[in-house]
């Protein structure tokens, strides 16, 4: 059975890497730098299948956490 921690650390680890890849440019400089939009796309990408991977024991104990 996989560790939930370790997803629960990539999900906080790859947005960590969003916010640092999103930060101090505009929407279109940020749409027009391929490579940081290729980057900040994949990281959300591997939110998302980290996230489906959370047990719905810990989501219930985070309602307030879409």
């Amino acid at each position: 059975m996989r560790d939930v921690r370790v997803d629960l650390e990539r999900l906080v680890l790859c947005a960590e890497r969003v916010i640092e890849y999103t930060a101090g440019s505009s929407f279109d400089e940020f749409v027009a730098d391929g490579l940081r939009y290729d980057a900040t796309l994949r990281n959300l990408e591997i939110m998302r299948e980290a996230a489906k991977r959370v047990p719905e024991s810990i989501r219930a104990r985070f309602l307030d956490v879409p």
